[in-house]
């Protein structure tokens, strides 16, 4: 289009490409072993970047019994998801029990637990940041060359902002705890007493290394990195630089 931009414009000796440049740039599309990837690129943002498959994976085991006067119900649960990239993913575990005993012939006491606990791993880059330079690196532009160094389009590496620019850690838990005793009533039939106490205690920690600089043009990262952390419960922050 640039070549056409030209000679349009009256211009046909300032072609932007060659007759080679374009056979080479062919000879890339096409997959031809004496094609050259490095200068001659076929980028696509979304192709090289995202994961064509991702791992979705569930697993659950329970166990329940008892006698006449007691009973108990337990399940577990794990789950894995992969994310649209290989510094992304999300993993839970989960905990369900009940237990019910007859502590006399008028006392039951009953025990209910449930509970998670979560990981949510990410890159140091916001994922906006790296679909909006996936969109907007261009085809000629590579994004990684054969020697493993990034490429760069506008001073920015699509590789650099998803891979090496730091991670992004979200752990959280969650417990819900209920307690109860049912005392019958023995003189008044069909009257009983119930008493329950719960606890849910509920813990969020977010840990965020970022990479201060991706905008990298001979594949090396600069060595700054920023921590940034928040205590939770205590209002109170954490934050430096390690050079």
């Amino acid at each position: 289009m640039k070549n056409e931009a030209a000679m349009n414009a009256g211009y046909p000796n300032y072609y932007a490409y060659s007759q080679h440049d374009l056979e080479m740039y062919r000879k890339t599309c096409a997959g031809d072993p004496d094609a050259d990837p490095d200068r001659y690129p076929n980028s696509n943002g979304l192709r090289d970047l995202v994961q064509n498959n991702s791992v979705i994976t569930n697993h659950n085991l329970q166990l329940s019994g008892g006698s006449d006067k007691f009973q108990y119900y337990v399940s577990l649960g794990y789950s894995y998801q992969e994310g649209m990239w290989s510094t992304t993913d999300y993993q839970r575990f989960n905990l369900l029990a009940n237990l019910s005993v007859d502590a006399t012939k008028y006392t039951k006491i009953s025990l209910s637990l449930g509970g998670w606990h979560e990981k949510k791993n990410y890159p140091g880059a916001d994922t906006g940041d790296i679909m909006y330079q996936a969109y907007r690196t261009p085809p000629i532009s590579a994004i990684q060359y054969s020697n493993g160094l990034w490429g760069q389009y506008v001073g920015k590496s699509l590789f650099g902002l998803t891979y090496r620019s730091g991670y992004r850690q979200e752990p959280a838990d969650q417990l819900n705890t209920s307690l109860s005793i049912e005392q019958q009533l023995p003189f008044i039939q069909g009257l009983s007493i119930k008493g329950v106490i719960n606890y849910d205690p509920y813990r969020v920690k977010k840990k965020e290394i970022s990479d201060t600089d991706t905008c990298i043009h001979t594949g090396c990262i600069t060595n700054s990195v920023s921590i940034h952390g928040r205590i939770p419960g205590t209002g109170e922050t954490e934050s430096g630089t390690i050079v």
